[in-house]
């Protein structure tokens, strides 16, 4: 039997587009009068499914934005920062920030000091001085060679559990408790500088500086790192540096306090042990006094275990006087920097041809995002947020 030649529709050239997407109707079939069949199969043309639109960030994400990449491109003024943003708005601006921003991404996770409150819905970025940078990096070292002159007078057993102790500098601070230990957003704070033992969920000590206009700030940030490690933070230091070229500079103290109350509860509170003592006077001179740790106030108690009391009572202390000099350093040196007064390399010129700085492929951050981000941010300023 001849069979019969295939429907005309089945029948394309060569250099034809492709057939659109089909829904067949599915019917019985007739081997022997197959043409006949294929010429009933309906054939409907269906438009591809078109992916959903994202929705767009609110106001403040598109804020946060902003000021990411402001920071990003060195434009944002030392000092401190803030925006509000919700918890949900935390979440989302880094889900936005790895989806479509990866590069700003990694900029915000290590560049960017930032803290960010759920409670008060405030995020706030530091931008630390010079000033800032090159004190607490002395206070470190100061501290660092105290715990070195503790290890190397003891016996080696006990000299490991010493050399455990690192300082962190400012890596992110993030307990996950709430003060009712109910799981909740990350409380997320950067202290300025912060010592950790190698084996310790939190940091035992941490330091925190501040010019005297955001020394009302450090009371509650001593209060968070306390209460939300639930005493794991055994010491909290604020160190005043002044602000606009006082001289006068103070320091503060808190550390947590437990208590048994009659019922059998344990309870926590965080007590100011020094307040606002000052270091250095308003002539810029040291004032008599010290800064009085001990080797137990920088571990927990069971990484001490088998260390002898006498060993963990050993004082580690930093002087006022040592304060007030390395405040005056850094004062000093930020001011040659801010004056252009520095030494310059050997071949440093005011006017020299700079070849230009060969293309990146591939860059995470063009200008097409930052036009982006600010008409996002135009969109927040129209809608009056």
């Amino acid at each position: 039997m001849a069979s019969s030649p295939p429907p005309t529709w089945l029948l394309r050239e060569a250099n034809a587009e492709p057939y659109p997407l089909a829904r067949i109707e599915t019917l019985p079939v007739d081997v022997d009068n197959l043409a006949s069949t294929l010429d009933k199969i309906s054939v409907e043309s269906v438009e591809p499914a078109k992916p959903a639109k994202k929705p767009s960030p609110s106001a403040n994400i598109s804020n946060v934005l902003g000021l990411f990449r402001l920071h990003q491109q060195g434009l944002l003024e030392e000092g401190s920062m803030k925006a509000h943003l919700s918890s949900a708005e935390h979440v989302q601006l880094w889900a936005l920030l790895w989806d479509r921003y990866p590069g700003l991404a990694e900029w915000a996770e290590y560049k960017i000091c930032y803290d960010f409150d759920p409670r008060t819905k405030v995020l706030s970025i530091r931008m630390p001085t010079l000033v800032h940078k090159e004190f607490v990096g002395s206070v470190n070292k100061k501290i660092l060679s105290e715990l070195d002159r503790i290890a190397s007078s003891i016996p080696a057993t006990f000299a490991n559990m010493v050399q455990e102790i690192r300082c962190d500098g400012s890596s992110q601070f993030t307990p996950r408790t709430d003060e009712d230990g109910k799981i909740l957003e990350r409380l997320r704070n950067k202290p300025d500088s912060q010592f950790r033992h190698r084996k310790a969920q939190f940091p035992s000590v941490v330091f925190e500086i501040s010019y005297s206009q955001k020394r009302k700030d450090l009371p509650r940030l001593a209060y968070d790192y306390i209460s939300k490690s639930r005493g794991s933070v055994s010491v909290v230091v604020g160190l005043d540096v002044g602000y606009k070229g006082g001289k006068e500079a103070t320091l503060s103290v808190w550390r947590p306090k437990f208590w048994t109350d009659e019922a059998g509860e344990l309870h926590l509170t965080v007590e100011t042990t020094v307040s606002n003592q000052p270091y250095r006077g308003g002539d810029g001179a040291g004032i008599p006094g010290q800064l009085n740790l001990q080797l137990k106030d920088f571990a927990p108690a069971p990484l001490f275990n088998g260390l002898p009391t006498n060993t963990q009572n050993r004082p580690i202390t930093v002087t006022h006087e040592y304060l007030a000099q390395r405040l005056t350093e850094a004062e000093a040196s930020h001011d040659t920097v801010e004056g252009h007064e520095g030494c310059t390399g050997e071949h440093y010129r005011e006017k020299m041809i700079v070849d230009a700085r060969p293309s990146k492929p591939g860059a995470e951050f063009t200008s097409d995002d930052d036009s982006e981000i600010q008409e996002r941010q135009g969109r927040g300023a129209r809608r009056g947020v």
